[in-house]
């Protein structure tokens, strides 16, 4: 296989990546592995780059201290160490193709800047779904999909008594925040009080079938928490700006102090959409086997792209951070000049509930 460009052996290959965390810091750790004389940039529109998000519900529950000891490489590590550029809190929004540059924003101060490139790694990630339903957006609601979700999270249970909590969507990361609520002892409160409201007729309904959920929903119930099957939160009740409970489809009301809505996530395609990159399944960015998408030199990793489950030898998309870390080192050794395939994915995961590992 023959990469679609080819550079002069004596100049710089300018490799940026969009994005950082799994797929963006594999990508680029990787291609500076593979050329170490290559100018390696990544974007990134969060203030930390490198960070464990699947250890987020840990620093909730009060097992990990803090969220500081979720970061695994600060942006001037990168630099010092691996000589790799981290532009953190900007925002890329326009991809020219045609010019082969990068469009940004610098957060903080409003400044546009404009990154060229000879090879691009579109490694976006993937953002939660928000729904849409009534009273969505008061405080004391909360999604959980990155690093400041989680600080945000952790910030209002220290700083007001929260005895109660709902989780809406009975999903993995739904889950791990059940466990992390009824488990949490950082905030020297006790315990609270937990309950998942979920539309289908069973937890976990992408994972489990009916039979198999029914084992873990005793665990759950064994442990203190209250289920709620077939119904969806039709409206977030509030007074004087702050939550006070939900309604379900049923008609029921629950009060609560914090609501977590864990309904899904959907991949952020939209920048590479925009220029001209095709996407596929789920609407995530269309790759094939060496993460290329059909722009020439634009390759794209993790999850906000597609993968090739090996059995059924279709495209899909599950976007878990296993996935993106070997996705991100396969599209940074291709554009640093390298030949190797991502051999795709089987579709499997695991996870746990109080005393019981499901998978």
């Amino acid at each position: 296989m023959k990469f679609a460009r080819e550079l002069s052996t004596n100049k710089k290959k300018r490799i940026v990546i969009i994005g950082g965390v799994a797929a963006g810091t594999s990508a680029a750790s990787k291609a500076k592995r593979i050329d170490p004389n290559a100018d390696v940039k990544i974007i990134q529109e969060e203030s930390v780059v490198s960070y464990a998000a699947c250890g987020i519900p840990y620093v909730l529950e009060g097992v990990i201290d803090n969220f500081e000891e979720l970061i695994e490489r600060p942006p001037d590590v990168f630099k010092s160490k691996y000589d790799i550029d981290v532009i953190v809190n900007t925002r890329a929004h326009k991809i020219d193709s045609f010019r082969k540059q990068v469009h940004a924003t610098d957060l903080q101060s409003g400044k546009d800047t404009m990154f060229d490139y000879d090879f691009l790694v579109v490694a976006t990630g993937a953002r939660a779904v928000v729904p849409n339903i009534k009273g969505v957006n008061q405080k004391g609601v909360f999604f959980i999909r990155n690093y400041s979700d989680g600080v945000k999270i952790n910030d209002s249970t220290r700083t007001r008594d929260v005895h109660s909590s709902i989780i809406a969507g009975a999903g993995l990361i739904g889950l791990e925040m059940v466990e992390a609520f009824k488990k949490r002892c950082h905030t020297g409160r006790g315990d609270m009080d937990v309950t998942v409201v979920e539309m289908a007729d069973h937890i976990l309904p992408s994972l489990l079938d009916k039979n198999m959920a029914k084992i873990v929903e005793r665990e759950l119930e064994a442990n203190g928490v209250k289920i709620i099957l077939g119904e969806s939160v039709e409206e977030i009740l509030g007074r004087d700006g702050q939550i006070k409970g939900i309604r379900t489809s049923a008609n029921r009301d629950i009060d609560s102090d914090l609501i977590v809505l864990g309904t899904g996530v959907r991949p952020n395609s939209e920048l590479a959409r925009d220029a001209g990159v095709e996407l596929g399944y789920a609407n995530a960015i269309k790759v094939d086997e060496y993460m290329r998408t059909n722009i020439p030199d634009i390759f794209a990793a993790g999850d906000c792209a597609t993968a090739r489950n090996y059995i059924t030898n279709k495209d899909t998309y599950v976007p878990l951070g296993t996935t993106a870390n070997k996705q991100g080192r396969v599209a940074g050794e291709n554009v640093a000049g390298g030949n190797t395939r991502f051999r795709g994915i089987a579709g499997s995961a695991i996870t746990k509930v109080f005393d019981l590992f499901i998978g």
